[in-house]
């Protein structure tokens, strides 16, 4: 984990799961920086996008324990 990242960076890069070109890079330095917020990306995982809801759920599969918040109960 990179430690602490500013909440709009991590807004940032969970908007680019949208975008082809980007998503992969975005989920590398999301898995880079580690669970700092998952919220975000349990959100990206309930867009329209396809590839958005792919690629936060690869993030959320390397976040491990700390993304327990995805698993519906």
């Amino acid at each position: 984990s990179l430690g602490w990242v500013p909440d709009e960076t991590i807004d940032t890069l969970t908007d680019m799961l949208r975008k082809h070109q980007q998503a992969g890079w975005a989920a590398r330095v999301l898995k880079a920086v580690g669970p700092v917020r998952v919220g975000p990306v349990v959100a990206a995982l309930r867009r329209d996008n396809a590839l958005s809801r792919e690629f936060a759920a690869d993030v959320l599969g390397a976040y491990g324990p700390a993304a327990k918040e995805a698993v519906p109960v």
